[in-house]
């Protein structure tokens, strides 16, 4: 208050200093008073104050000598005894300025001087304090809402300053502690910004500035801060068959109940570090998948995901589980291949425990180029015997095992038997007696 009286008691006093101010003439020259210029009127030098500019109105000075006014301003916060030339209004006939680009909320006085043709300078007219209106307050209530998939909402409540004409929203994070502007929303009433395309179980602070037509923003709101939904990760029990025929059949269990489950994914890969492709998706409520694959002993590796309702998979880099195809039975081990009487005997062992039955491959080589082959299935013995043979033909015979599901085991390696021909009279099929 000091500073202030003393500011009101010498303002007819002071030296006005000149200062750099654009389109101001004579910037640094001290002014030149003349005592005999007409002064604007006290009674007609009247203001409006705003936030960040106050206009000015006076009653013209009608004087042929005047070619315009100087206006001085001095912020009552700072040095009392200094005034400084903001402007130069052109014309004897000019009545109106604005001074804008002021701090809100703070206190001026300012003086108006006639300015004549030689430059020369009236005494000032001067204000009381002026005080610029103050920002509008800040926004009362700001909320970000945590838990949606790669998105976060921030809502807040409509700034009551009818001259508020958007908002800027403003985005931290801990590894970028900076606030940057993602977003304008025109409109005071427009109070929703949804911040799309963000990482999964990411955190973000957010912060909001009103602003109104004029450019003028208040300060910003209180800090929110808001996590994207975290993608699922379930804890799943995974099994994969080895024994079932050309397909293998895989199951899980949540060993925790996931509430919003939409469904499973089912992966398969050929190698245990490969690429997993999707061969199938699994409603909410199952935990059987079959895999069917027409081959014997196949080896093939399985991840299952979770998809949740906002469809949001848990990772794939899980640990995989193996399954296989049942392998073939193992073949038969031949004991005993020989003539005797005139027939063909066939002894052998299973390869193991699987074979229910057994083919024989009987080939009849007359000739390298004429040659035969005929299938004996379902045989239940391990014993053959084949009195169908003629002397000086060529008999190959080959055995494989099936086993219970039709699998079929590999062959074995041909035995090769041979009546010799010793009298021509007697190359005739045997008969059974």
């Amino acid at each position: 208050m000091k500073k202030l009286a003393q500011l009101i008691l010498l303002i007819g006093l002071i030296s006005f200093s000149g200062c750099s101010v654009n389109n101001l003439p004579d910037q640094n020259a001290k002014p030149k008073i003349d005592e005999n210029l007409p002064q604007v009127s006290l009674d007609s030098f009247k203001y409006i104050s705003d936030i960040t500019s106050i206009a000015f109105e006076w009653q013209r000075v009608k004087s042929p000598k005047i070619k315009g006014y100087y206006l001085y301003r001095a912020e009552v916060s700072k040095d009392a005894t200094s005034f400084k030339r903001v402007a130069f209004i052109k014309g004897s006939y000019a009545s109106h300025y604005l001074d804008a680009d002021l701090k809100p909320d703070t206190q001026y006085i300012y003086a108006i001087a006639t300015v004549a043709y030689n430059n020369q300078e009236s005494r000032p007219t001067q204000t009381n304090p002026i005080t610029t209106l103050p920002l509008p307050e800040p926004i009362s209530f700001v909320e970000a809402i945590s838990d949606l998939p790669k998105q976060i909402k921030i809502i807040w409540r409509p700034h009551p300053n009818s001259r508020i004409n958007r908002y800027i929203i403003q985005r931290s994070t801990l590894k970028d502690p900076k606030w940057r502007d993602i977003a304008t929303i025109k409109h005071r009433l427009n109070v929703e910004y949804i911040n799309r395309n963000l990482p999964n179980g990411a955190t973000y602070s957010y912060r909001v500035i009103a602003e109104t037509y004029d450019n003028i923003k208040t300060l910003p709101s209180v800090v929110v801060t808001a996590t994207t939904k975290a993608l699922p990760n379930p804890s799943l029990e995974i099994d994969a068959t080895s024994n079932l025929p050309r397909k293998i059949r895989v199951t899980w269990k949540l060993r925790v109940k996931m509430d919003d489950l939409q469904y499973f994914k089912i992966y398969r890969s050929s190698s245990e570090h490969g690429y997993y492709e999707l061969i199938s998706k699994a409603k909410k409520d199952d935990n059987t998948f079959d895999d069917v694959i027409n081959q014997d002993g196949k080896t093939e590796y399985y991840k299952i995901t979770t998809v949740d309702k906002d469809n949001l998979e848990s990772p794939k880099n899980t640990l995989s589980i193996i399954g296989k195809t049942l392998e073939k039975p193992a073949k038969p081990v031949i004991t005993l291949a020989q003539i005797q009487d005139r027939k063909a005997i066939l002894n052998w062992q299973p390869g193991d425990s699987r074979a229910v039955s057994y083919n024989i491959y009987k080939t009849v080589r007359k000739s390298f180029f004429d040659r035969a082959t005929s299938k004996i299935k379902n045989t239940k013995e391990l014993r053959f015997e084949d009195r169908d043979i003629i002397r000086g033909i060529t008999y190959e015979y080959s055995i494989e095992a099936v086993d219970e599901f039709g699998l079929v085991s590999q062959k074995t390696k041909e035995a090769t038997l041979i009546i010799p021909q010793v009298d021509p009279k007697e190359n005739a099929p045997s008969t059974t007696k």
